[in-house]
């Protein structure tokens, strides 16, 4: 199927296809969305969604003489005046909105390494075109989706992934015909939960924990905001950890350090799913939620025994959206109470592995939402637990651990390589809010990773890596300013360099903070020089990263993004 990556603009439609990038006036345009063996692949832009954008495009096809007036006031395309304009059909074969898969285009080109558009409409059309060459899986893994259901519709395509897996477990039904409206209420959490007597430890510690949950109270408006006031606290200690208990899930205070193993991650495949379809909890106007999310797990185990990897993906992400529909105000899934009987069942269900696991001997490392990681035999309590509860639990072993907390860590198997990587050990940034808007230069995990995991020399990792994008770190660009000059664009990308400027960021109330003190901006990786890259600055993060977790030190700590 023929496949061209577009853009409207002001002057004409935007295209790359075949190779060739080229503005195409409204009239050419037409022609060539006059085809219905063709696949459009577009980005929504400003506050368009991309339903939107795909209206805008029919209009276009249409020879609608308002469409281009939708850019009377610059780019991107007034959302009111699009969704002023009428309604017609669609002559292409289907449209295939970048963002939905990719995410936003220049962060996608951050982690992909490419040139960032910098506003230029070919450019965008093009790396439009190159990202969905790099994520053709993806469109693999929503076909598939599509195949199995066919209700969906294009919204395989326009939907973002948490409204799709409501699509598929909806069946052919709006969400305006189930959505209703939801009531504030404060509860006892022993009236919300089916059969609370079910939920018993043996140990004291985590029988505290248990009944603190259980005698609290919680709360949920109408916006889909949680809260639980345990009876006793939210932390309590629970074997040789301190766990603490709130909506967001159980976790445990882990300190820094090295661990030896053997250890064992024990993690319930699933989790908040499986208790979905165990405990059969379903909203008031979808009594027969929890038996739909059960066939779509049946389904994706079939998949998984038949290798079909696309199978299971897809019904993965479709499997793995729902909780969060339950507490998403705009879902016609909403349901506070159900959200929170999901994740409190899971504490108390985790509380009791927990108790299993240490009265077998077991010692606890760690606890994290929906898994724990013990040293010691945990076969016997880990199967004990399945039985007692219908969950399946997954079992990696690990030889030692390097940890700063519980979300930022890397994992080494008994063969001496590494497991599982998480925050700055990936490339990422601990705190949650901080990763969503910046990534930390992937040459400082590795030279970490390298030097704890194969005891290789951090400098020698860092001297050797000859590609720009692993010094380089990106953040969006809001209330930012780059040596003393506002930032108009959506992401700032650069490295660390002599010659570079501060970025620093704007607070609020006349307060700022320094992002960074010598950034050089990195628009397009191919054109920055290695030479200019203060490689000495990425070795003194590499080492605070290994000081962290060892509790050693390298000398004065430099001015850190991680």
């Amino acid at each position: 199927m023929p496949t061209a990556a577009v853009l409207p603009t002001g002057a004409g439609l935007a295209v790359h296809a075949a190779g060739r990038s080229r503005i195409l006036p409204w009239d050419v345009a037409r022609q060539l969305l006059d085809d219905p063996g063709l696949t459009i692949v577009t980005e929504s832009q400003g506050e368009l969604s991309p339903w939107d954008g795909e209206r805008l495009l029919c209009a276009i096809a249409a020879g609608d003489e308002g469409a281009p007036s939708v850019f009377a006031g610059g780019a991107p395309a007034d959302r009111h005046l699009v969704r002023a304009l009428r309604r017609y059909p669609r002559r292409w074969a289907r449209t295939i909105d970048a963002s939905i898969i990719v995410g936003d285009l220049d962060g996608a080109c951050c982690r992909a390494g490419l040139a960032l558009p910098m506003g230029d409409a070919l450019v965008a059309a093009e790396t439009i075109a190159r990202l969905m060459e790099r994520y053709a899986g993806q469109v693999a893994v929503r076909q598939r989706l599509l195949d199995y259901h066919p209700w969906i519709g294009d919204a395989a395509w326009l939907s973002a992934t948490g409204q799709l897996a409501e699509t598929v477990v909806l069946e052919g039904l709006r969400r305006d015909q189930v959505q209703r409206a939801v009531v504030p209420g404060e509860v006892p959490v022993s009236e919300l939960l089916s059969r609370p007597e079910r939920f018993q430890a043996t140990g004291d510690d985590a029988r505290a924990a248990m009944r603190s949950i259980l005698d609290g109270s919680v709360r949920w408006d109408d916006r889909g905001r949680l809260s639980l006031a345990p009876a006793a606290g939210g932390t309590f200690t629970v074997g040789s950890a301190e766990l603490a208990l709130g909506v967001g899930g159980l976790h445990s205070c882990d300190p820094a350090g090295a661990i030896d193993g053997p250890l064992v991650d024990l993690d319930v495949a699933s989790y908040y799913p499986s208790i979905i379809a165990a405990d059969a909890i379903s909203p008031p106007q979808l009594p027969d939620f929890s038996r739909r999310v059960g066939l779509l797990m049946a389904r994706r185990l079939e998949a998984k025994r038949a290798r079909d990897h696309t199978a299971s993906q897809a019904l993965k992400y479709v499997i793995n959206s729902l909780y969060g529909q339950l507490g998403n105000s705009r879902s016609g899934l909403f349901s506070p109470p159900d959200a929170l009987r999901v994740v409190l069942t899971g504490q108390l269900r985790l509380l009791q592995l927990i108790d299993g696991l240490v009265a077998s001997g077991c010692e606890l490392i760690s606890a994290n939402t929906d898994g724990v990681v013990v040293r010691g035999d945990a076969e016997a309590g880990a199967s004990a637990w399945e039985t007692l509860t219908g969950l399946t639990l997954e079992r990696t072993a690990y030889r030692r651990i390097w940890r700063t907390s519980v979300n930022d860590y890397v994992a080494q198997g008994p063969d001496g390589e590494v497991v599982k990587a998480k925050g700055r050990f990936a490339g990422g940034d601990d705190d949650a809010a901080e990763a969503s808007r910046r990534s930390a230069a992937p040459v400082v995990a590795r030279a970490a990773v390298e030097h704890l995991v194969h005891q290789r020399r951090m400098e020698d990792v860092i001297a050797g890596s000859t590609v720009v994008t692993d010094f380089a770190m990106w953040r969006r660009a809001r209330d930012l300013s780059w040596g003393g000059r506002a930032v108009d664009e959506r992401v700032v990308r650069w490295v660390v360099g002599r010659g570079g400027e501060p970025i620093v960021q704007s607070t609020g109330h006349r307060e700022t903070s320094t992002v960074a003190t010598q950034a050089i901006p990195v628009w397009d990786p191919a054109r920055v020089d290695l030479a200019v890259i203060d490689r000495g600055w990425y070795l003194s993060e590499a080492r605070d990263l290994v000081d962290r977790v060892l509790g050693t030190t390298h000398g004065a700590k430099q001015l850190s993004l991680l």
